[in-house]
């Protein structure tokens, strides 16, 4: 389902930002990344994440919707608007 846009959302799933989005990871982070290019940047620009730290990312857009998880994982639709999350 869809998250209203003025809640927190937290990805803890891998230490390492976007998880396997570029490789064949279809799960929690990878489905977040894949709606939401705009996350991709931040691997870029992110090392590893240590037990106690967290990175924040504010105003992501959703561009697209899937449906299914991990083997059955498939792009849905385009949002036409974008959705935007955060304040």
């Amino acid at each position: 389902g869809t998250a209203p846009n003025h809640v927190l959302r937290a990805d803890f799933a891998n230490a390492s930002l976007g998880g396997g989005v570029w490789s064949r990871g279809a799960v929690q982070e990878e489905i977040l990344f894949s709606e939401e290019p705009e996350l991709c940047v931040g691997m870029l620009l992110a090392q590893d994440l240590g037990d106690r730290e967290s990175l924040h990312i504010d105003h992501s857009m959703r561009y697209s919707t899937t449906i299914g998880y991990s083997a059955t994982l498939q792009f849905a639709k385009p949002l036409h608007p974008p959705e935007k999350y955060g304040p």
